[in-house]
């Protein structure tokens, strides 16, 4: 979708947290610029110019495969 779009509209709820998983969900929570944040929702615009992968800090407690 981002390859062939100039513009997406994400519409992230409170409710993703049980669905996806926690890096991918900061990835989308993360995609993009805010526009509006409601009770339990938030609405992001992603344009070509955000680039594809932001930048989500790093907190720690991943040491990955050995």
């Amino acid at each position: 979708v981002l390859e062939n779009s100039k513009r997406v509209w994400l519409h992230v709820d409170n409710h993703t947290e049980g669905r996806f998983e926690p890096v991918f969900r900061d990835y989308i929570e993360t995609l993009g610029q805010p526009i509006m944040e409601t009770f339990g929702a938030r609405v992001r615009l992603w344009k070509p110019e955000d680039g594809v992968f932001p930048h989500v800090p790093y907190q720690g407690g991943d040491l990955g495969a050995y």
